[in-house]
């Protein structure tokens, strides 16, 4: 006879995180299991589910799970309690939209956020010499190809010590010596002025009939004209499925396609369309008013070299607890919020969108329940 220890899904969301969700699960089926229970699994995984849906924070979380286990060690009658009422998912996408217009980003919002909000103008500045992304050395971008050396991973904190994750060394101290080679130096243009010198900006074109909400994210690579798009991914809002994913041929020499994170490779760009023939596809989808979902949108869209204004980024719906400049990671807030991993490997553009999407119905649910808060 089957009987699963699973969690059961919450919403809008649980009060604690997954980890300790499931450490009470197991307490609780080991209780079970102690007197003889017939299915220990699925009582479990209920009276949990129970105790998730009626706790409204972590703490009475705890305490609820506490009495739980303790009365049924001690052989007492665990009363069932009633049913949780859960807020039905919304059907009607027009209550989708109405709330999902409430999330729109201001122009001030996203002018902070390093949107590009207006044309550009001309720029006649000498930009031949650039800062590297990865060394912070200066160099010239028609003599790129120095050595540069690099750590490839991020700072973080281990066992109080501040270390590289791609090697272990400490972060402050004379063990800092660069763990990755590359034969080139890479860069990104940030100004809009500098974007627009090197490939020019559109504006997303009037048209109708079309979408009213999508998601997409973009790989991108380092060219001798900075970052530029070497895949995008649409996925549609409601439906959640993939409906444009096209690669794209950078218009500079590709320095670093970025595999180990973008996954794309060269031959991939054997089939490779131009960014122009992109963004076309693109606005088949796609009007002024649509509202475009991504994460970390202001990268995606310089890099698409397009303006468009009806946005909803989560990394600015759910900000970082330090404020700006900070923002947390997609594969953070898809951990924390979703309880789901992503980006294990090679990035998936498609994954990514989705999880942003997932991410924004989380806040529009949360919305529509009457629930302000997000975070």
């Amino acid at each position: 006879m089957s009987d699963p220890l699973a969690l059961k899904e919450v919403y809008p969301h649980p009060p604690v995180v997954h980890n300790i969700r499931r450490s009470c699960l197991e307490s609780l089926a080991q209780a079970y299991r102690s007197k003889n229970h017939k299915k220990p699994n699925s009582a479990a995984s209920h009276a949990e589910f129970i105790i998730a849906t009626k706790a409204r924070n972590a703490n009475e979380y705890k305490i609820a799970a506490s009495k739980q286990i303790a009365a049924i060690k001690k052989g007492e009658p665990v009363k069932a309690p009633p049913r949780p009422v859960q807020h039905r998912a919304p059907q009607d996408e027009n209550q989708h939209i109405t709330a999902l217009k409430s999330l729109i980003h201001s122009l001030d919002e996203l002018k902070k956020a390093d949107y590009t909000i207006d044309m550009p103008g001309e720029n006649s500045e000498d930009d031949d010499f650039q800062s590297c992304q990865r060394c912070g050395e200066y160099f010239s971008i028609s003599k790129p190809h120095n050595e540069c050396k690099y750590h490839r991973g991020k700072r973080t904190k281990v066992a109080e010590r501040i270390v590289y994750s791609c090697c272990g060394r400490n972060a402050y101290s004379g063990d800092t010596y660069p763990c990755t080679t590359f034969h080139t130096h890479v860069y990104e243009r940030t100004t809009p002025s500098s974007l627009h010198k090197v490939l020019p900006f559109v504006e997303t074109e009037p048209s109708s009939n079309k979408l009213a909400v999508l998601a997409l994210d973009c790989e991108m690579a380092y060219t001798s004209l900075g970052k530029e798009v070497t895949q995008l991914s649409v996925v549609n809002y409601f439906t959640e499925k993939l409906i444009l994913n096209v690669y794209v041929k950078p218009q500079g020499e590709v320095w670093d396609y970025v595999t180990l994170y973008s996954g794309v490779r060269e031959e991939d760009m054997v089939n490779a369309i131009s960014l122009d023939k992109a963004r076309r596809k693109l606005f088949q989808l796609l009007s002024p008013e649509t509202i475009i979902i991504g994460h970390g949108l202001e990268n995606d869209l310089n890099a698409m070299r397009l303006i468009h204004l009806s946005v909803v980024d989560t990394a600015l719906l759910y900000p970082h607890r330090r404020g700006p400049p900070y923002k947390e990671s997609l594969k953070t807030l898809s951990k924390k919020y979703l309880n789901k991993d992503i980006q294990t490997g090679e990035h998936d553009p498609a994954e990514d969108a989705r999880a942003s999407l997932q991410l924004v119905k989380r806040s529009v649910k949360l919305r529509l329940s009457g629930i302000r808060t997000i975070v």
